[in-house]
């Protein structure tokens, strides 16, 4: 379209000049010349409507990429975003977590103490109990000569024997 506008304005160009005036001969030189200069500014048009049309494709192109590169930056903060609550929930979980481990470990002391209590416990029942044994014992038979050294709420019989727990390696007794 505009190599025709530039055709037409050289045609009236060379009416002007020849209404003006001028020979044939130079009219012809001066045609020929402007020729020439069109010959140029076509081939020059041409390669700027390839290189108009070559940028508008990359403009376009760059345009679909440009709009790809969003897409994939809005799904990319949906992601953080996801992934940020995702963590904040981690946080608030390990946080209670934490609360009960240390419940835990505070709940597993106050057992192992009230084990340790009750285990002196049963020892003291177990030599209250022996010492009542022997008390009523005695009691009951008051004629009876009853020998109560080396008596131990511990001591086992083995053999025919009385074995004291201090003295169970040194027999062989197993405890």
């Amino acid at each position: 379209m505009m190599t025709k506008g530039l055709e037409i304005a050289a045609i009236s160009k060379m009416i002007d000049l020849e209404s003006a005036g001028f020979d044939g001969l130079a009219s012809a030189k001066l045609v020929e010349e402007k020729e020439k200069e069109i010959g140029k500014m076509k081939a020059t048009l041409k390669l700027l409507d390839k290189s108009n049309k070559a940028n508008e494709k990359k403009a376009a192109d760059l345009a679909l990429e440009l709009e790809k590169m969003k897409k994939t930056s809005n799904e990319n903060n949906a992601s953080i975003q996801a992934l940020n609550e995702e963590n904040e929930k981690m946080k608030a979980d390990c946080a209670q977590l934490t609360a009960v481990h240390n419940q835990v470990l505070e709940e597993n002391a106050q057992m192992k103490t009230e084990i340790a209590e009750l285990k002196i416990s049963v020892l003291d029942q177990l030599e209250a109990g022996f010492s009542k044994a022997i008390t009523q014992v005695t009691f009951l038979n008051p004629d009876l000569a009853i020998n109560l050294v080396g008596t131990d709420p511990y001591a086992r019989i083995v053999d025919g024997k009385l074995i004291s727990p201090d003295n169970a390696d040194e027999e062989g007794a197993a405890f």
